[in-house]
Parts: structure tokens; C-alpha cells; sequence
């Protein structure tokens, strides 16, 4: 039999200010991937140095939006010297540890080919804008080295439409838009674990757990004290199971029923001043009750030994931004 190949894009990791790549699930992932040796996983290299770049974009932005004076004198520049540091050298562990190939695409690319491609008006030069060079060099690079090595099925892992039509005008190839569902290209779980699953999740009421939640909120005033009144699963996936089948990670899709207090600022409504670089007509929102929507949530099913499931760990959350939901709730003005 012979090989499969995979090839992720950046936007599989995520935002970039949540890139994770310690305590990710991605990594149970791409453990799975390796125990089988007909896959092989590959990263372009221009896709490495956009996650390199991402990194320190993100704690830059975190440095910048930082305004009280005193903790500026406290945070040097050697501290984010050493924070970037720690995590590039968490993305080329994670690169080694999941056995992740590197496709030099300075090997690879024809630049003959981009400029055909770019001249001509051909995908992914459409619109004719010098930012997609990055993605006609990996795709250059990726359709020479397939051209040079022989693989059964090549797979694309990328959430970007333009790259994805770009790289299917000149390659065939299998596109998936996240890499959990590229397992259901080489597994078949049977309907009788998803039932032990959701049974499990509804018997116990996994899901009214708020601490499965974590609410991306903009001001230090916001008051979310809520608890979880109803939910219903929209949808349950199995994405990885451990190889000696002691534990399962589930990926949960649900809506969730909010009741108790919600006080959150309005950054839309609120009038800004920026001269002086702060807000000087506030405007909150409030609520006791609200609906939030498509919930994704990664938890692992710990069996006991009769294996039956007995426990769960979160393996991460499910992440809200409750700006999104201010049309939703009451105006409530506060000085």
C-alpha cells in the first residue's frame, strides 16, 4: 500500500493570539496519524515562518495594549525577549514530537511557475495582489514535490477558499477544512461508542459544567456569574482514542441556555474619547438569561477497566467573545 500525505495550512492552528501547541489537542491528533506509517505529515516552510511571525505579532500586540505606566517599567524587554523564546521553541517540539516534515519550499517552488500564474491572471493571482505570493510559492512547491515523489492520496488541510482553489486548479488532491476531520478519512467508529458517549455526557450533565466556558471579555467591570439552566447537543465527534482504548477525546458542538448575572461593557455603544485615550460615556448591557450558541468543546473520556466511561478531563475550552451577544441583552448605563 502506498503512502498518503497531508499538507497543513496556517489557519489550521487557530487565532493566532490561541495558538497552543503544549497542551493541545492537535497533539492527540497527530499521535493517531503516526501510528499509522502510510501517512506522513507535512508543514511548508513559508507556513512555519507565518506561525514564527504570528507568535511574536500576538505578544507584540499584548505588549502594546498594555496603558498603566507601572506595569510598562515592570515588563522589560528582556521578558518578552524570553516569553517569545519559550514558545518557538514549543512550535519546533511540537513539529518534532508529532513527526511533522518540513517541505523546503526555497527547494521546491519554481518561480517560473508563480510568475506564469501571476502574469496570466491565474489562481491565486485572480485579484491580481502581490499579498498572494506567499501561498503561489507554496503551492509551486508543493505541486513540484508531489511531481517528484509518489503518494496514494494527498490531502490539503486549510480553511482559506482562495488557496484551496487555487491548489485544486493545479493538483488533485482531497481538501478537508480542519484537521480533526481528516480522521474520519481513515477511521470508522461505529454508532454504538457515540451512544455510550452522549448517554455518558446527558446522564451526568457534563455540559452544565461552566467551567467548560471561557468568556473573552473587553473590560475588568464585566460581571458574568451565570450557570448553565439547559443545553442541547447539536453534534459529537470522536477524534482521538488512545491505542490501548483507555480514554477518548470527544469534540462537542452544543447550545447552551445562560441564566444569572450578566453585566458587560459595550465598546460599540460607549462614546470614546480620543484625545485623551479613554471612555467618557460608558455604556453597559445586561442580562439574566441568554442563549449562546454553537459551543466546541474538546473533553477526554477516561475509562475504568471494565471500560466503562467514568471520568472526563477538559482538553480545552469552549471560547465565547460575549460582545457578540450585546444585541441580545438589555442597555444598562453606568458611570
Amino acid at each position: 500500500m502506498g503512502k498518503d500525505i497531508i499538507f497543513l495550512d496556517t489557519n489550521v492552528f487557530g487565532r493566532k493570539e490561541k495558538y497552543d501547541f503544549e497542551h493541545t489537542y492537535k497533539n492527540n491528533i497527530l499521535a493517531m496519524l503516526k501510528r499509522f506509517s502510510n501517512i506522513e505529515v507535512f508543514l511548508p516552510s513559508i507556513v512555519v515562518e507565518e506561525l514564527k511571525k504570528h507568535i511574536k505579532e500576538s505578544i507584540d500586540n499584548d505588549r502594546n495594549n498594555i496603558k498603566s505606566i507601572y506595569v510598562k517599567r515592570k515588563l522589560s524587554q528582556e521578558f518578552y525577549e524570553k516569553i517569545l523564546e519559550e514558545n518557538l521553541r514549543m512550535l519546533d517540539e511540537f513539529i518534532e514530537r508529532n513527526d511533522i516534515k518540513i517541505l523546503d519550499c526555497e527547494k521546491y517552488m519554481d518561480m517560473s511557475d508563480v510568475n506564469k500564474w501571476y502574469f496570466n491572471k491565474e489562481k491565486p493571482f485572480e485579484t491580481s495582489k502581490p499579498k498572494e505570493f506567499p501561498d503561489a510559492m507554496i503551492i509551486s512547491a508543493i505541486v513540484n514535490f508531489l511531481k517528484q515523489n509518489k503518494y496514494s492520496n494527498k490531502y490539503i488541510v486549510s480553511e482559506d477558499k482562495g488557496f484551496i482553489e487555487s491548489i485544486q486548479s493545479k493538483i488533485d488532491c482531497i481538501v478537508v477544512n480542519k484537521m480533526d476531520t481528516i480522521l474520519k478519512e481513515f477511521f470508522d467508529f461505529n454508532t454504538y461508542e457515540y451512544r455510550l458517549i452522549e448517554d455518558y455526557l446527558k446522564e451526568r450533565d457534563v455540559l452544565k459544567n461552566i467551567e467548560l466556558i471561557e468568556f473573552e471579555s473587553a473590560n475588568i467591570n464585566d460581571i458574568i456569574d451565570v450557570e448553565i439552566k439547559k443545553y442541547n447537543i447539536n453534534v459529537s465527534e470522536i477524534i482521538y482514542d488512545q491505542e490501548d482504548n483507555d480514554s477518548m477525546v470527544v469534540k462537542v458542538n452544543y447550545d447552551a441556555v445562560l441564566k444569572g448575572e450578566i453585566f458587560v461593557f459595550d465598546p460599540y455603544e460607549s462614546i470614546y474619547d480620543r484625545d485623551d485615550e479613554e471612555y467618557i460615556y460608558p455604556i453597559y448591557k445586561t442580562t439574566n438569561e441568554l442563549e449562546i450558541r454553537d459551543l466546541e468543546v474538546y473533553i477526554e473520556l477516561i475509562k475504568d477497566k471494565n471500560g466503562n466511561y467514568r471520568r472526563y478531563k477538559i482538553i480545552e475550552k469552549a471560547l465565547v467573545d460575549i460582545t457578540d451577544y450585546l444585541g441580545e441583552m438589555d442597555l444598562h448605563c453606568r458611570e
